[in-house]
Order: C-alpha cells, then sequence, then structure tokens
C-alpha cells in the first residue's frame, strides 16, 4: 500500500523546477522588452534631434552655398551629444508623388536641408548572444541612423496698387467708391449689401473650387497657366464664386443689381457673359490677378502656396469688373462752350484694370489707369467763334489725359532688415506716373480707348492752329503728336519709395502738386508751345501788301492804272478792311484792329500826300509814270518799317494775333482744368495725385518637416 502513495515532500520538488523555468523565460521576455525599448528610445532620440536640425538649419536661413547649413545643423548636433563626425548636411531637391514627399536629387541652392545623424550605441541582447556564439561581426554596437527633411513655405505676398477714395461715406457702400474709381458712376445705394463684405478674404484656390475647376494635390505654376488657359469665364460666374468662396450666398441677388446697373451705364448688352482672364496675358492684355506666382516661378513650381494665399474679396471684384468693362468708354454730359469761344466734349474711359498681385519677390500689380479725351474746337461756339473764324482763327486741339499710370513691384520682403517693431515687412517700389498729357490727332476715338499707350502708339499728326490774315496763312502749326509726362511718382528723399508696409498696412506716395492746377498750368503751355513753333513766312509783307491791293481790282477803276484810280483802290482798301471787323471792338480785338487800319493809314498819308513823286499815286522827279508794282511796294514797305519804339505794323500785327491767341486760350484751358478737377474728383471720387500701395497679406514662410 505505501509503494502506492507519493509524500508531500517529493512533490514539492517537481514544481520547483517548473516555477523557475517559468520565471527565467518571463525574465528574459522582460530583458528582451527593455532592450528592445531602449533601441527604440535610442533610435527616436536620434530622430528628435535630427528633426530639431533640420529645423534649425531652415529656420535660421541655412545656405549650402556659404556653409550656414551645414553649421546650424551640427550646432544643434551637438546640443544632443554627436559629433561633427556623425552628422552630414546636404541641400537637396523634393518631389511629390501620389501625394508622399520624396527625396530628390542634391541641389547646393536648394532652400530644403536634409540632415542625417548616426549614433554608436550597445546592440541588443539578441545580438549580443550571437556574438557569444560567434555569429555577429563588428563587436557588441549598432550604429542607429536618422534621416530629417526640412523646408519652409516660400515667402508670399498679396497686393495691390490704386489710388486713393476721396472720401467713403459711412450711410453708403464700400463697393461703390471704389467702382467710381473705375470710371462706373453707379448708384451707391444699391449696392450697400456689400458692405458686408468687408475684411473677408479668399483664396485663389477657394475661388477655382467654386467656379468648378479641378486643382490637383501636385499642380504645378506651369499646369495652373496651361488650366486657366483653357477655361474661358464670365463676369457673372466669378462675381457669384467669389461670393460663395466668401460663404455670403445671402448676397447673390446684388449680384444682379449690380450687373444691371453696370449693364445701364455702359450701354452694353448682357455684360455678365464678357469674358474675364484670371490672369494677365503675355500681349499684355489685363486679367484679375497681374500675377499668380510663388516665390519660385519656375513653371515646375508647386502651385499651393499661390492658391492657398488670402484675397480681400472687394478687392477681386473690383479688379473682375475693372476687367470686364475696360476699354469702354463713357462719354460725360460735359459738352461745354466755353466762354463762346470754343466748344469741348469728353470722353472718359478705363484703359487699364486694377490687378492684384500674388507671389514673391519680383511680382507686380497696376493700378487702374483712367484716359479722358478732350477736343477743344473753335468752331460752331456761337458769335466769339464766328469772330474767331472771321478774323481767320482755327483751333482744333484734342487732348489724352492719362491718370495714374502706376506698377507696384515687390522688392524684398521677410529678411532681418525687414523685420521691426515685432512685424515681418514687405518693400513694393511703384513706378509710373500720376499724369501723362498727349495732344495729336486721333483716328478713331472708339480705338483710342483699345490702346494701352495711345500717345506713343496711335495718336497721328495734326493741324492744330491756323491763323489767317486777308486769305494768307500768316502761322499755323501741324505735326506730331506733343507728349508730356507730368507728376512722376516721386522717389527719395522726399518721400519713401520703395514702401515699407506690414501686412494688411496702406502705404502711400503722392505729388504735392494737384493734378487740376497742373492741368490749368500745363495747358496753356501747351498753347504757347504752339505759339512758339509757329511763325509767319518770310515774305508775309510782300503776301500781305500784295493781297491788300488786288482785292481792290475788279471793285474800282475797271482795270485802269492811272494815278487817280491807285489813289482809289488806296481807299477801297481801307474800307475793305474796315468792313472785315464788327464796330466797337475793344481789349485784345481792339488792338488788332486798331493795328491793321493803323497801317493802311500810314500807307495812305504817305502815298496821298507824297511832293516828289512815289510812282503809285502821283508821278515826280525819278517816277515819271504810275504802276501796281509801286504801290505793292509802298505798301509793303509801310508794313516793316520801325515806328518809333514799334516794330512795324505788319510785325505788329502778328504780334497782337499771337496776343489774342494767348489771351482766347488761357480762359479756356483754365476752365477745361477746373472741368476736369471736377469731373475726377466729384464724379470718380478720385484723390487726384495720390496711389496706395495695400499689402493685403504677408506670408513669410515657417519652417517645417517635410520628411
Amino acid at each position: 500500500m505505501n509503494g502506492h502513495h507519493t509524500s508531500p515532500r517529493k512533490q514539492q520538488g517537481a514544481f520547483s523546477i517548473m516555477a523557475a523555468v517559468a520565471l527565467l523565460m518571463a525574465l528574459m521576455c522582460l530583458a528582451l522588452v527593455v532592450d528592445s525599448g531602449r533601441l527604440y528610445m535610442e533610435q527616436r532620440a536620434l530622430q528628435r534631434a535630427a528633426d530639431m536640425a533640420a529645423l534649425e538649419a531652415v529656420s535660421r536661413g541655412g545656405l549650402c552655398t556659404d556653409g550656414t547649413a551645414v553649421s546650424y545643423a551640427r550646432e544643434a548636433a551637438s546640443r544632443h551629444g554627436l559629433d561633427a563626425s556623425n552628422t552630414t548636411t546636404e541641400c537637396i531637391q523634393t518631389r511629390v508623388e501620389d501625394g508622399i514627399t520624396r527625396i530628390g536629387a542634391v541641389d547646393v541652392d536648394s532652400r530644403t536641408v536634409l540632415v542625417t545623424l548616426r549614433k554608436p550605441v550597445p546592440a541588443s541582447l539578441v545580438f549580443r548572444a550571437g556574438c557569444m556564439l560567434g555569429a555577429c561581426e563588428g563587436g557588441d554596437q549598432v550604429q542607429l541612423q536618422a534621416r530629417a527633411v526640412a523646408g519652409k513655405n516660400e515667402p508670399l505676398a498679396v497686393f495691390t496698387v490704386g489710388t486713393r477714395l476721396v472720401t467713403v461715406n459711412p450711410a453708403g457702400s464700400l463697393l461703390g467708391p471704389t467702382l467710381n474709381g473705375l470710371g462706373l458712376n453707379l448708384d451707391d445705394t444699391s449696392l450697400v449689401g456689400y458692405n458686408g463684405l468687408a475684411d473677408v478674404s479668399i483664396t485663389p484656390g477657394g475661388l477655382l473650387e467654386e467656379l468648378g475647376i479641378p486643382l490637383a494635390t501636385d499642380l504645378t505654376l506651369g499646369g495652373l497657366d496651361q488650366l486657366l488657359d483653357t477655361r474661358k469665364l464670365t463676369l457673372g460666374e466669378i462675381l457669384d464664386a467669389s461670393l460663395r468662396a466668401a460663404d455670403r450666398s445671402d448676397l447673390l441677388g446684388l449680384n444682379a443689381t449690380l450687373l444691371n446697373s453696370l449693364q445701364a451705364s455702359l450701354g452694353l448688352g448682357n455684360i455678365g457673359q464678357l469674358e474675364v482672364p484670371l490672369l494677365r496675358q503675355d500681349d499684355g492684355t489685363p486679367g484679375i490677378f497681374a500675377a499668380l506666382r510663388g516665390a519660385d516661378n519656375s513653371p515646375s513650381a508647386p502651385a499651393a502656396p499661390a492658391l492657398g494665399a488670402q484675397v480681400d474679396v472687394l478687392s477681386l471684384l473690383t479688379s473682375a469688373i475693372g476687367v470686364a468693362t475696360s476699354r469702354h468708354a463713357l462719354e460725360t454730359d460735359l459738352s461745354l462752350n466755353l466762354l463762346g469761344l470754343a466748344t469741348t466734349r469728353l470722353k472718359v474711359g478705363l484703359i487699364e484694370p486694377p490687378s492684384i498681385g500674388i507671389g514673391g519677390i519680383g511680382t507686380t500689380a497696376y493700378t487702374a489707369q483712367l484716359r479722358t479725351f478732350l477736343e477743344i474746337k473753335s468752331q460752331g461756339a456761337g458769335l466769339l467763334g464766328n469772330l474767331l473764324s472771321a478774323l481767320g482763327v482755327r483751333i482744333d486741339i484734342p487732348l489724352v489725359i492719362d491718370l495714374v499710370s502706376a506698377k507696384g513691384e515687390l522688392t524684398d520682403m521677410c529678411t532681418p532688415e525687414r523685420y521691426h517693431e515685432g512685424q515681418e515687412h514687405a518693400e513694393i517700389e511703384v513706378s509710373g506716373t500720376l499724369a501723362q498729357i498727349c495732344m495729336g490727332g486721333v483716328p478713331d476715338e472708339n480705338e483710342l480707348f483699345s490702346k494701352k499707350n495711345a500717345c506713343t502708339d496711335y495718336m497721328t499728326s495734326h493741324d492744330y492752329l491756323d491763323v489767317k490774315l486777308l486769305g494768307l496763312n500768316l502761322l499755323g502749326l501741324s505735326g506730331p503728336p506733343v507728349i508730356l509726362d507730368v507728376l512722376a511718382i516721386p522717389s527719395a528723399p522726399n518721400q519713401e519709395n520703395p514702401l515699407e508696409l506690414a501686412e494688411d498696412e496702406i502705404g502711400s506716395l503722392s505729388n504735392p502738386l494737384a493734378l487740376g492746377t497742373t492741368v490749368k498750368n500745363l495747358l496753356p503751355t501747351l498753347a504757347s508751345l504752339l505759339l512758339e513753333q509757329s511763325s509767319p513766312p518770310a515774305n508775309t509783307a510782300n503776301l500781305v501788301a500784295r493781297s491788300l491791293w488786288d482785292k481792290t481790282a475788279s471793285e474800282t477803276c475797271n482795270g485802269l492804272t492811272t494815278a487817280k484810280c491807285h489813289e482809289k483802290r488806296m481807299k477801297k482798301v481801307e474800307e475793305n478792311l474796315t468792313g472785315t471787323f464788327p464796330p466797337g471792338s475793344s481789349g485784345v480785338l481792339g488792338n488788332l484792329l486798331e493795328g491793321v487800319l493803323g497801317l493802311v493809314g500810314g500807307v495812305l498819308g504817305n502815298i496821298v500826300g507824297a511832293l516828289t513823286g512815289n510812282g503809285c499815286t502821283t508821278t515826280g522827279l525819278g517816277y515819271w509814270t504810275v504802276t501796281s508794282d509801286r504801290c505793292v511796294a509802298l505798301i509793303e514797305a509801310e508794313l516793316v518799317k520801325e515806328q518809333g519804339s514799334n516794330s512795324g505794323p505788319i510785325s505788329g500785327a502778328v504780334t497782337l494775333v499771337v496776343e489774342l491767341l494767348a489771351n482766347l486760350l488761357t480762359p479756356i484751358l483754365d476752365k477745361v482744368g477746373n472741368i476736369l478737377t471736377e469731373l475726377l474728383v466729384d464724379l470718380l471720387g478720385i484723390r487726384l495725385g495720390v496711389i496706395d500701395v495695400h499689402l493685403q497679406h504677408l506670408e513669410c514662410g515657417n519652417a517645417r518637416l517635410l520628411i
């Protein structure tokens, strides 16, 4: 019986062996877990060090070209206990494949930095066990490696260039005065609803999505250009898409009101279907965006930064309307009879719409350019205008006045020199003129508003002025266009240009001379220029004398050439001259009349009262007969003879004609200057002589890990 039973002491020994084996296995697993965790933590720490080194090299602006990227990365690695021998730094290109960023070729000019760190650490227990059995090489150390790629969003700016509005009525709309600056004088009260878009921004990418244009994640700038070139967009589509992108679909009804107002103002049918390019074309055709670029303008550069820029909605609406309605002239109701001496006709049109610049250094934006066509004519101006015609004076002066032809160019941003007052700044240089005035022939007024550089590319030679005396061309000017650039964009040191602006800041450039005053001062200068370039022919005295004499041939003596007949003809000359002018002329006209009649009186006195014979009305010593040629010669001699401190009568008459024109043109042109000032301020709402640059958005880019 005892052989069939096991004692408790013998059973305890068997259990202890199994427990020991289980405990040993547990300890071994724990050791492996701890050892693996150690290696994982070492790798993680090394990866963190690599990330920090790459980010520091990029954020501090390190470059491979000057070795600063390598230096910054090594400094960061040393703070994690890694020496230079274990740190490798390269500048590389990256590429996107299937939405995944991958390492590309080495490029020393790239700002993308690849940092590789290596660190030897004790090998794992498994590795050591293998080494104990002779199954490994290289000792008991293992080399960990970590790589990090960091880059920086390239600096990007969004800005506009434009003329400042005089006032913005708080009770009116914000869009209305802006459209006035484009020459579109719309009912401001109907646009008040757009005030809800104040301080609202959208992205070009959001706008394109609302327009139904698909955007791939790896879209490049070259691909974006091709994509937009193939799409035909209309003004109505862009206006509606802008509101939807701004999440303001409740304002869509206002777009219809706006389009109807524009259609009535311009006299265009179905204005909502006018095509609007998004990008400025290579041939100069304007678009909403003068540029849609990143800092890297190469076609292979990613389009994402530019598509993600923040753009003010009201600026976008204004640009779209400006592009659609540009080169359509508005004929204003300002056909005036100026002082009864001349009539004017005036047209205003938008030549260059305002545009938005998006991109890096070198990006440009253009201000709206208004063109005024002014025609001054003496014909059809009433009584005094008819008097000018009777005097033989014809004035025909076509003037083209281009207001604010300016361009802003982004020259610097996000550099240490541009960082102050706790903000990043951008530098924008403005060039161009605040006004250009040119005078010349205009073949087609409608074509005039479709030409950007009309003064140099379209205007032709013209007959500006004719002055005839007794049927003779006394004065005249016809020649090529006259071009005068006035009110140039000021430059340092008088005013700061380039402008340095922070985000959402507006900078201004101005010329202290008001444009209206400049116009009034400049137009008489043009008149003086006309008169200075006009001079009577060298044989004017002879021509006038011959004309005075010949006009009486058929009226007296029936062709006889006796002395008595010559005396009658001289008196008839006086009668003809007296009948040319209205009686009671005074001022400059009276002086002119008196001067012309005075010369005839002198001729008659000398001729009729001659005692020794003159060969015209009397015979005598040296003149045995009378001839018509001698009469003409006597008249000519009197015309050029000096009389005391005054020049000869014909020279005096010419001087008086010049004085007459100067006195007639000056008040006319002064009146024109006042009209232009009123038009531009009251109708268009422009603060004359001022250019504003608005930096809507500035993104200097933060360093970030790419891989």
